[in-house]
C-alpha cells in the first residue's frame, strides 16, 4: 500500500537527521530498551536520513519501519507521531484518507507500547481516546492505567479528570483507585489524583 505522501512532523525531522549516538544494527537484534528520556531525545532512533525533511513514502520512512519492525521501539513510536501529525493535517484539510492514517498511528504506537515506557503507552492512549465529549474507551482507559502504574503523574491526573467528567463507568475505576491509595503515602502526585476522585460527587456518566 503507498504511504501518503505527508511530511513528518519538525520534532521528529530533527529525530531523524540527528547523527545518533546509538543507531540500529540489524545483525544485532533488538536494541537495549531506551528510557523515557532516551526516547523523547531520540537517542535509539536508527540513523536514516540527513535529510531535513522527510516524508512518509520516502526511504526514512522504509528504514524506520524496518527497525520498529525488528523491535526498535523510537522508530515505531517516531512513526506512530508522524502518522499522528499526518492525520491532523488531513483532518484540517477535510482531505479523505483519514481512517488509513489512524489505522497506522494506532498500529505503530501499539508496537512502541511493548517496551513499558510510560511516554509510549501515554502517545497510545491519547490517540485511542481522540474525543473528550465520549466516555473514554476501555482500552484507552488500560493504557493511561498501565502508565499511570510506569510512573505516570500525567495518566493519573488524566484518569481523575475523566472521572470527575463522567467519562469513565463506576466499575472501571474501583481498582485503580485502590491501587491510588496503596500510592498515597509515598507519591503526592497520586494522592493529587486520589483527592479528585474522592472529592468530586459520583458524576452523571456520558452516554456512547
Amino acid at each position: 500500500m503507498k504511504r501518503p505522501a505527508l511530511l513528518f512532523a519538525p520534532l521528529f525531522a530533527l529525530w531523524a537527521c540527528k547523527p545518533m549516538a546509538l543507531s540500529y544494527a540489524p545483525s544485532a537484534g533488538p536494541p537495549a530498551e531506551p528510557s523515557a528520556q532516551q526516547i523523547r531525545q531520540g537517542l535509539h532512533l536508527p540513523d536514516c536520513s540527513q535529510g531535513a525533511s522527510v516524508a512518509l513514502e520516502s526511504a526514512v520512512a522504509r528504514c524506520l519501519e524496518k527497525a520498529a519492525n525488528a523491535g526498535n521501539q523510537a522508530a515505531a513510536m517516531a512513526l506512530g507521531d508522524a502518522y499522528g501529525q499526518a492525520l491532523i493535517r488531513e483532518a484540517k484539510l477535510g482531505k479523505a484518507g483519514a481512517t488509513d492514517l489512524f489505522v497506522r498511528q494506532i498500529h505503530w504506537y501499539r508496537q512502541a507500547v511493548s517496551s513499558g515506557q510510560p511516554i509510549a503507552e501515554m502517545r497510545l492512549a491519547r490517540a485511542l481516546d481522540y474525543d473528550a465529549g465520549l466516555l473514554m474507551p476501555d482500552e484507552a482507559l488500560a493504557y493511561f492505567i498501565r502508565a499511570a502504574h510506569h510512573g505516570s503523574a500525567q495518566a493519573a491526573k488524566i484518569i481523575a479528570t475523566a472521572w470527575v467528567g463522567g467519562r469513565v463507568p463506576p466499575e472501571n475505576i474501583t481498582d485503580f483507585r485502590a491501587w491510588l491509595d496503596s500510592k498515597k503515602e509515598d507519591d503526592p502526585a497520586m494522592a493529587q489524583a486520589l483527592a479528585m476522585i474522592d472529592q468530586a460527587p459520583k458524576p452523571e456518566l456520558m452516554q456512547h
